[in-house]
């Protein structure tokens, strides 16, 4: 019994104690006691029918409420024939402690704790502190999981599913239908699920939204069923792209809400500081509402090793090899976030996974475990490849000589597993906390015999060389333009190997190669003629993690395009001084967004002024370049932000993040704007990503689209062209232009998230799609330099070096410790309190 109901009922029966000493002493008149003891005895009825509701009739408490009740009967009785009463009242006094006796004996002053999972594989995140709960004589804990739905596309709800069954043999589960929120109203209610009517693929039942639930208890405590990748409290950029996480309607109902650490609370905290307001107030009620308490799911994964858990025969089959050497097992898994942004290609890179694992199968046994929502996320949202993915599945099982698990106990799975592959995934976080390797999986590699090329997303041109950055690891590469191999030149000192995006762009001044850093702490610089690299440091600015995007040189100045740092950078390359400007961010609108998508994708230089338009604000920041002061210039053609620019003559033409092109009059007042439309009324969803000028024409690339457009300049007319021909199309590459370079002949276009560069003349009439192949001696040192880093790194990225394959033959059989649960204490040091505040005890 909840301390809520027992004082309740216990300030009943005190009730009925006052009434009787009312009566004794014969206050009011016979007629007035008279319906004072009906009313004493509907009091005792009240208690009865309460308790025996919540706790059955088999009670000392009933049968001494039953005699309480004879007694008043008795007294009532007296009362109308005017006798007197007082002697009666006493005896019915000493009875009412006989009954308070009971019910002290029958309910100790104990919580009542609830928890309300609803999905049983999400069950490991409240798990820890249930066990606390079971364990500790002052509480009394029910597991009550509660029914879901699915969502149809008109985000109705669908079929109803409810796992009250599979849950561990251990875990006492109570029916929904026999727990009574309402009538039990317990003091403490836990939930894993804080998202009600918003989550687009599912639903709890309406009836246990946070809302509702709030009403019912004294305290609702929100522990999120996922654990995210640590994150910098002081870099706004990482705290605001997790914003999604914090602000939800579970999180702004719950009393209390308990995240993986200290630092994730800060980020909470200043996320939900940003939904509530920044007051003294609101800080200290977050302050107090959110805590930093641990992940019961970390708990688990620290507790659980093979020979803790129950192993199923067919996997021990498929785990040992017929000698009983066990082999190494890899823990596969497919997540929602790659399905919705690549599509078809997902299945495929399924399909070549399987293969792959196929031919290994004799050293090394696949367990794949898909997202639990994967299947109903694909007939919702992706509904033309349901029967491929089925089939995908159906085969796989059917053949049997892999591990196809979904069931709800994941950390079975992670127990005996050796490494984690796939996508990104909160399972990432819980791999690490194992002490186990994880890589990432690439949605684009699918043959591991075209091994060791070079993938890049940008590029400089020197005349006889291009030069261009790896985009996974540490290296950078020349590539001679006649026979378009590319050659291995370095890898920059003093940052980690296996790294993807230390540098997104690159650029020769002053006989020297710049590297634009994004994951590397330092700018890079490359000496030409002493074939020496040179690390340049700056500052950092207090609350931001440093990462540039682009980098132009204009004379001799080199400037670095922030994409979430407050300045922009201009190191003077004569001189070897740096200096900031500032951008002024703080003074534009929409900068909340830029801050957690980036604030510059683009660049123009025009008449000795460096153009900066936002990638998602109606502003561009305009930097002299003379004197290297900017300002602001507002409301761009009503537009949500730009992703390109060039300029034409005193016009301005930017590419949308909305997929428009706007033609501008950039500085001339009370100038207006034209949007310019697209061949055939096309509407560019995605984007357009890059845009650049080659000699009077722009071109137009869409962020994702196998088209391209070209914008005639002088009629301002946009027409359709081939840039990626159909049958490049057909290997399967995500279709965006990432880098371009020209000479005076040529233009070289970066294919993304591919290891191809096009060169072509340019009219675009004359192609040649350049598979960049490193030679032999190339390949063999880089891959020496992963071999002597992949036992350091815990976290890998999948690309044409390092491959499932690379980690497979280096990782060894693991041994999972068992740690030591951490989240116990979440009921002393946030239950207690919140019950002692609210004078329950």
């Amino acid at each position: 019994m909840s301390k809520t109901v027992r004082k309740q009922l216990l300030g009943t029966i005190k009730t009925l104690k006052k009434a009787l000493d009312e009566v004794a002493r014969s206050i009011f008149s016979a007629q007035e006691n008279i319906v004072l003891l009906k009313d004493c005895q509907h009091l005792v009825e009240v208690v009865k029918h309460r308790i025996e509701t919540l706790c059955g009739k088999n009670l000392s408490v009933i049968a001494e409420l039953e005699k309480c009740k004879e007694l008043f009967c008795v007294a009532e009785q007296e009362q109308e024939q005017e006798h007197d009463v007082s002697s009666i009242c006493r005896n019915i006094l000493q009875q009412i402690d006989e009954v308070e006796k009971a019910f002290e004996q029958d309910f100790p002053d104990k919580l009542e704790v609830v928890f309300l999972p609803y999905k049983a594989s999400m069950w490991d995140s409240l798990e820890s502190v249930w066990m606390a709960a079971r364990d500790d004589e002052n509480c009394e804990a029910y597991v009550v999981p509660i029914p879901y739905y699915d969502k149809n596309p008109d985000e109705t709800l669908g079929e109803m599913h409810y796992e009250g069954e599979l849950y561990p043999d251990y875990v006492p589960v109570t029916g929904f239908w026999e727990y009574d929120l309402e009538l039990h109203h317990p003091d403490v209610v836990y939930i894993h699920n804080g998202y009600d009517q918003y989550n687009v693929i599912t639903s709890v039942d309406p009836r246990f939204f946070t809302k509702k639930l709030k009403r019912n208890t004294e305290c609702l405590v929100y522990i999120p069923y996922f654990v995210l990748n640590e994150i910098n409290p002081d870099d706004k950029a990482m705290v605001k792209s997790v914003e999604n996480f914090c602000n939800i309607s579970g999180i702004v109902s719950a009393d209390k809400v308990i995240v993986q650490s200290e630092k994730m609370r800060e980020v909470y905290i200043s996320n939900l500081l940003n939904f509530y307001g920044v007051t003294p107030e609101n800080h200290k009620m977050l302050e107090e509402k959110v805590l930093g308490l641990g992940s019961p799911k970390l708990d688990k994964v620290r507790t659980t090793t093979r020979e803790t858990v129950d192993v199923p025969s067919e996997w021990n089959k498929l785990m040992y090899k017929p000698n009983g050497e066990r082999k190494k097992v890899v823990f596969y898994n497919n997540g929602l976030g790659a399905l919705l942004q690549y599509n078809e290609k997902v299945l495929e890179k399924i399909q070549s996974v399987i293969a792959l694992f196929y031919e290994k199968k004799d050293e090394v046994t696949l367990l794949w475990r898909p997202h639990p929502h994967l299947r109903r996320t694909i007939e919702c949202m992706r509904p033309e490849l349901g029967k491929k993915y089925c089939k995908i599945v159906e085969d796989y099982k059917n053949l049997g000589w892999g591990i196809y698990d979904d069931t709800a106990d994941i950390n079975r799975a992670i127990a005996n597993s050796d490494v984690y592959y796939g996508d990104h995934s909160s399972v990432i976080e819980l791999f690490k906390e194992a002490g186990k390797q994880v890589m990432i999986q690439s949605p684009n590699l699918f043959k591991e015999n075209e091994r060791y090329t070079l993938s890049s997303e940008c590029v400089c041109d020197t005349g006889k060389y291009l030069w261009s950055f790896h985009v996974d690891f540490n290296a950078l590469f020349k590539i001679d333009k006649k026979d378009c191999i590319p050659q291995f030149v370095g890898s920059i000192p003093n940052e980690p190997i296996l790294q993807e995006r230390l540098y997104t762009d690159i650029l020769e001044c002053n006989g020297k190669i710049y590297m634009c850093p994004f994951y590397a702490e330092e700018i890079a610089e490359y000496d030409l003629s002493k074939k020496t690299f040179r690390k340049i440091p700056f500052r950092n600015a207090g609350d931001y993690k440093i990462k540039c995007f682009k980098a132009i040189a204009i004379g001799t100045s080199v400037y670095f395009i922030p994409y979430f740092y407050p300045f922009v950078i201009c190191y003077e390359t004569e001189e070897e001084k740096i200096s900031y400007i500032d951008i002024c961010v703080d003074n534009v609108e929409n900068t909340n967004l830029c801050m957690q998508t980036g604030y510059f994708m683009c660049y123009e230089v025009y008449e000795e002024k460096l153009i900066l338009p936002f990638a998602f604000t109606d502003s561009v920041v305009v930097i002299n370049t003379k004197t290297n002061k900017s300002f602001i210039v507002e409301k761009i053609g009503n537009s949500q932000g730009f992703v390109g620019i060039c300029a034409v003559e005193d016009n301005f033409y930017l590419g949308t993040s909305d997929g428009k092109i706007v033609k501008s009059k950039l500085f001339l007042e009370n100038s207006s704007s034209q949007y310019l439309e697209f061949p055939d009324n096309n509407e560019i969803s995605n984007g357009l990503y890059p845009i650049t000028r080659i000699e009077d024409n722009i071109y137009i690339f869409p962020h994702a689209g196998g088209e391209a457009f070209k914008l005639d300049t002088k009629a301002d007319k946009i027409e359709k062209m081939e840039i990626v021909n159909s049958e490049f199309l057909k290997n399967g590459f995500w279709r965006t232009i990432t880098s371009i370079s020209t000479d005076d002949v040529n233009v070289y276009f970066f294919i993304g998230n591919s290891d191809y560069l096009l060169c072509c003349d340019k009219q675009f009439k004359n192609k040649k799609y350049n598979k960049l192949f490193m030679t032999e001696k190339d390949a063999e040192y880089i891959l020496k330099i992963i071999n002597d880093n992949i036992q350091i790194n815990r976290v890998f990225n999948e690309s044409s070096c390092i491959s499932i394959s690379d980690l497979i033959n280096h990782i060894e059989l693991s041994e999972q410790k068992d740690g030591k649960k951490q989240i116990g204490r979440v009921i002393n040091e946030t239950i207690n309190k919140t019950i002692n505040k609210k004078g329950l005890k």
